[in-house]
């Protein structure tokens, strides 16, 4: 077995959902869905693979990424052997009722009926495993499709930098931006929170942990691009290969590709022959066949707020002390310009211009657009900072090395917070609440554009038996008896959820949220 057969795995896995959303589909947008699935693997798995990816696979070493993988996956509450972030009680409900009930799910709400509209690629293949064998068979499912995801996702960029391998991985693991810093400045060095991430008011460029254990659906399709993109510029596949993988991606998450997007464009300008091909014109045929998927995302979509943040009065000054903690390794990368690869060192100066621009739109209810598109240009920034980190241990200077790691030991609050609190936290059992239960329980009153569409604005020839079904309604039970916070969201902002550093005055013991 190839190295290129573990890449072509996570591509297997994260395109079967667009076959298996034909089973919610009319005939033709089914035959498309289908015809997707089998042009990108067919792509993928014909492209002439470079030196690297023809090697054979390293079996001790990816069992280790895989172990880690998987111990990451469990640690983000996956299978819910360990505390579970907020997230989850809502996706654990879209997996619930996928699995016990399959395509297409309505619910009712007030006078309209609504259709589960959402990027469903996380959820599709443990839900059929669900469906077959149980609510607690997706779960395990579910941990294990993207354990093989992330393990394979871990191993990629290793092939390309294979120096101190282990410490790569744990340092994109660890990679964080200085996040307690303008906590500590904001709380006068009172307090901490669990959540170090969330310090901005506007924008959330978070740490790897944190990603993973509070979205993975969207964080696992960001990372993969990543890899694949490190492997398309060192010249292991081409940009058709690079294409096909993209375009199910979307269905996992559609904010994350617009960051891999504009990555993508930047590669089609450097090498505009490569549209000529007869494989790139598979893969934008790939594309093709995936439009009634795009049109099932983009359903009734247009509730969910946007804007431009850069004419918000204040931007400028919140803007500057953002970037400063967030992408502060982005200053040394800068200072040892030189020793970046000369094949990666274009790819790394367009992410940062990314990250840089990404701040003035926003996109979702608490600007999911920051948090989002971001993942891709920030795992290159991260496989460009370890990499360095890595040369530097080799040849010096010694002060350089001792500054890279001082980032990357204060960076590390962030992702240490977030497991000691998943850790440290009662592990409680998957609820099986219908989706419309829980919005009710957490968001009543937001929020319910971002998973549901009317069912009345969907194009008739889009989806099959949704008219007929009987809808779900919100229930008067209890979703998660055995959660440590109940039935309510989990708020770090609060007094008595911070990590108190010295004794509180009564002004520090006054509730952010409470109404004025």
């Amino acid at each position: 077995m190839r190295n290129l057969h573990l890449a072509a795995l996570s591509t297997l896995l994260f395109s079967l959902g667009a076959a298996m959303m034909a089973s919610g589909f009319t005939l033709l947008p089914a035959i498309a869905s289908i015809l997707c699935f089998i042009g990108v693997n067919a792509i993928f798995t014909t492209t002439s693979a470079g030196e690297l990816l023809e090697r054979p696979v390293e079996w001790p070493w990816f069992a280790q990424c895989l172990t880690i993988a998987l111990l990451w996956c469990v640690i983000g509450g996956q299978g819910h052997f360990i505390f579970a972030k907020d997230d989850w009680l809502y996706r654990d409900a879209v997996l619930a009722d996928i699995a016990l009930r399959w395509l297409p799910v309505v619910y009712a709400d007030g006078s309209d009926n609504w259709l589960l509209r959402a990027p469903l690629g996380m959820y599709l293949l443990p839900g059929g495993v669900g469906h077959l064998f149980g609510l607690r068979a997706a779960h395990l499912a579910q941990l294990l499709q993207n354990s093989v995801i992330l393990g394979v996702t871990l191993y990629l960029p290793t092939l390309v930098w294979p120096r101190r391998r282990l410490v790569f991985v744990a340092l994109f693991i660890a990679f964080s931006g200085l996040d307690v810093i303008p906590v500590l400045l904001k709380t006068g060095g009172a307090s901490l929170l669990v959540n170090l991430s969330f310090w901005s008011d506007h924008w959330q460029y978070s740490s790897n942990v944190t990603q993973l254990v509070w979205s993975p659906n969207h964080t696992l399709p960001g990372w993969f691009f990543a890899a694949l993109a490190v492997l398309y510029l060192k010249g292991e596949i081409d940009l058709a290969a690079l294409a096909a993988a993209s375009v199910p991606l979307a269905l996992w998450s559609p904010l994350t590709l617009a960051g891999a997007a504009a990555l993508f464009l930047f590669f089609l300008v450097r090498a505009p022959r490569d549209l000529l091909s007869l494989r790139f014109a598979g893969a934008c045929g790939s594309g093709l066949a995936f439009l009634p998927i795009l049109a099932y995302l983009a359903a009734d979509a247009g509730e969910v707020p946007h804007e431009w943040l850069v004419f918000a009065p204040g931007f400028f000054e919140d803007y500057v002390l953002f970037i400063l903690f967030a992408l502060a390794q982005v200053f040394l990368l800068a200072f040892f310009r030189e020793r970046i690869a000369p094949w990666f060192r274009g790819a790394l100066f367009f992410s940062v211009a990314l990250l840089l621009v990404i701040p003035a739109y926003s996109v979702g209810y608490m600007n999911d657009f920051s948090q989002r598109a971001p993942i891709v240009p920030r795992a290159l920034l991260a496989f460009g900072f370890d990499a360095l980190i890595i040369d530097l241990m080799t040849t010096g200077p010694a002060l350089a090395l001792v500054g890279a790691l001082a980032i990357v030991l204060v960076g590390a609050m962030t992702p240490a917070l977030e497991i000691y609190d998943a850790v440290a936290s009662r592990a409680f059992p998957p609820g099986d609440c219908n989706l419309i239960t829980v919005h009710k329980k957490l968001h009543p009153r937001n929020y319910l554009s971002t998973y549901l569409a009317r069912l009345s604005a969907l194009p008739e020839w889009m989806t099959k038996g949704a008219a007929e079904t009987a809808p779900l309604r919100d229930e008067a039970r209890a979703c998660w008896p055995g959660r440590p916070y109940g039935e309510k969201l989990f708020n770090w902002l609060k007094p008595e959820s911070r990590i108190w550093l010295r004794a509180p005055r009564p002004e520090d013991l006054v509730d952010p949220t409470a109404p004025k």
